[in-house]
């Protein structure tokens, strides 16, 4: 049996749409199929019309400041406005579509402001943070986060601990009111939100990126998980 299609938003370098290859890699093994979503606003209720899911993706940019209503901070990474008149048209078009969002790293923090939430600029001059949070944000730098009981992600997980990559620069100051959060490390950053309500729409935002790490079975649940909730 097919799986269900599985919407990959894009990121722009100024001249090209594209997508690392790992996220598509992580939906195909999960039992998806990914299909890469341009970024061309005036087409994405048609878009939305051909998937069961839409996979945020993380992105070379932030997202601006003032759509927290916030100073732009010196380390904060300027955004294409082309992606961010799509992001946030996505997520306007999102909020009134039923089916499951999965976000990562910037995916998870547009989810959070698009619904809004805030966000710490820049975790190593704003946040007393442990070493895992340093500069450099080397891919290979891994760290423990510790799941809140009760959550759909623990039940998705199955355990209350999980160790995860760390690359993301910002991270959540408040979630979003229809958000709750589900994760954070051990120096208190939010590393993960869902939907408040319990057993309500798969609403789902992790810091990490879960994609590169599908060969840990725990990371790929969360994809099957997600996957299985587009198939509804």
């Amino acid at each position: 049996m097919s799986g269900p299609a599985i919407g990959i938003t894009s990121d722009f370098d100024g001249k090209n749409f594209f997508t690392r290859p790992t996220y598509c890699r992580a939906i195909e093994a999960a039992g998806g199929v990914p299909l890469i979503m341009p970024m061309v606003g005036a087409r994405i209720a048609d878009m939305l019309a051909h998937v069961g899911g839409v996979l945020l993706i993380g992105s070379m940019g932030d997202v601006p400041p003032h759509r927290y209503n916030q100073p732009r901070h010196q380390a904060t990474h300027a955004l294409d406005a082309e992606k961010e008149a799509f992001d946030f048209a996505l997520m306007e078009a999102l909020a009134k579509w039923s089916g499951p969002v999965l976000g990562i790293c910037y995916g998870t923090q547009l989810l959070n402001v698009a619904m809004g939430g805030t966000l710490h600029q820049d975790i190593p001059t704003q946040l007393a943070v442990g070493p895992w949070h340093g500069k450099g944000f080397d891919e290979s730098r891994r760290h423990m986060v510790r799941i809140e009981p009760g959550t759909r992600l623990r039940e998705i997980l199955g355990a209350d601990e999980l160790e995860v990559n760390t690359t993301h620069h910002q991270a959540i100051d408040r979630v979003a009111p229809p958000l709750r959060l589900a994760a954070t490390s051990a120096d208190g950053v939010t590393e993960a939100v869902e939907a408040r309500e319990a057993g309500g729409r798969f609403l789902v935002g992790v810091q990490w990126h879960p994609e590169r790490m599908i060969d840990k079975a725990a990371h790929l649940r969360l994809f099957e998980a997600f996957i299985a909730e587009a198939r509804r």
